[in-house]
């Protein structure tokens, strides 16, 4: 329950962030630092996704 909120605030203040409802410098640093964690993770995936593929067709 407790960590449910805790994410629920996470995402309504991303959110926030994104749509400049909230101007907070600290907050931004940490919206930034997600985002290119979030593309790290996502290029890594896609990496995964190719070599299975290629792993497969051999």
């Amino acid at each position: 329950m407790r960590s449910d909120l805790i994410l629920k605030l996470g995402e309504d203040t991303n959110r926030k962030l994104h749509l400049v409802e909230i101007q907070d410098p600290q907050l931004h640093e940490y919206f930034h630092s997600i985002a290119e964690l979030d593309r790290q993770i996502f290029n890594a995936q896609k990496s995964l996704e190719s070599l299975d593929q290629k792993s497969s067709t051999t």
